[in-house]
């Protein structure tokens, strides 16, 4: 029927009695739809809308149907009946992970939810990230999708960290440039200045491990200028020019 969004599932019905009344059937079996009038002659259109759980996995990538009603306090049958309703856009993977079958597709789901976008985002993102810490990293994509920068670079500097620990140096860097990234679009103030320190005690590690010492004090001393004076991360960070000072020989430095 004109008028009615792409890529959204419709059941058009007749201006009679009989259609409108078949129309108003598949409503009432469907959730979250919308019945409203097509055109002048009286002919209505159920619309499905955009559901939490399909906005959830369009913005998340995967997930299996436990996983998104975890995050979205929904029930299992609640999401499989989601996804049914979007057969064709969404497949399951080998290991049984719900994924939309590609990116534009998922991508054009999440513009065409304007407002609810960020409001599924914002929900979601801090969901999946609190009960899957190696997914920060995809948290901080999410927010730079949402243009929230300062968010994006909070889960991109967490993702360093879990990066860094698990050796992971390669994925460690993009999650940091992420960061940098996002906060080079944020508002001047202490959070962008804290989140920045932050992201430069990760760099530091991060240059140390990939042998670039005299990069490392740099990214440590920038860190130093910003972080509160004897927090852990303050402490981090002088550790880690201390570590660079001491393998270059420099003792003025270390000193």
């Amino acid at each position: 029927a004109p008028g009615v969004r792409r890529g959204v599932v419709t059941v058009a019905a007749g201006s009679d009695e009989a259609s409108v009344e078949i129309a108003r059937a598949a409503a009432g079996a469907l959730q979250r739809v919308e019945l409203r009038p097509a055109e002048p002659s009286g002919a209505g259109v159920v619309e499905i809308a955009d559901s939490p759980a399909l906005l959830a996995l369009a913005a998340w990538g995967a997930a299996s149907a436990g996983e998104l009603a975890a995050v979205l306090d929904a029930s299992v049958g609640e999401v499989r009946d989601a996804v049914a309703r979007a057969a064709g856009a969404v497949a399951t993977d080998a290991d049984g992970r719900l994924r939309f079958v590609d990116e534009a597709s998922a991508r054009a789901l999440l513009e065409r939810a304007g407002g609810r976008r960020i409001e599924t985002l914002e929900r979601v993102a801090p969901a999946f990230a609190a009960r899957f810490p190696q997914a920060h990293a995809r948290a901080a994509r999410l927010f730079e999708l949402a243009d929230q920068p300062l968010r994006a670079a909070y889960y991109a500097w967490r993702a360093a960290r879990s990066l860094l620990r698990a050796s992971q140096l390669e994925r460690a860097h993009d999650a940091v440039e992420l960061g940098r990234s996002a906060l080079a679009r944020a508002p001047a103030g202490q959070v962008r200045a804290l989140l920045g320190a932050l992201l430069d005690v990760a760099r530091a590690q991060l240059l140390r491990w990939s042998g670039d010492l005299a990069g490392s004090a740099a990214a440590a001393r920038a860190a130093l200028a910003s972080l509160p004076a004897g927090s852990a991360e303050w402490c981090e960070s002088l550790g880690e020019r201390a570590t660079a000072a001491g393998k270059t020989n420099d003792a003025s430095e270390l000193l």
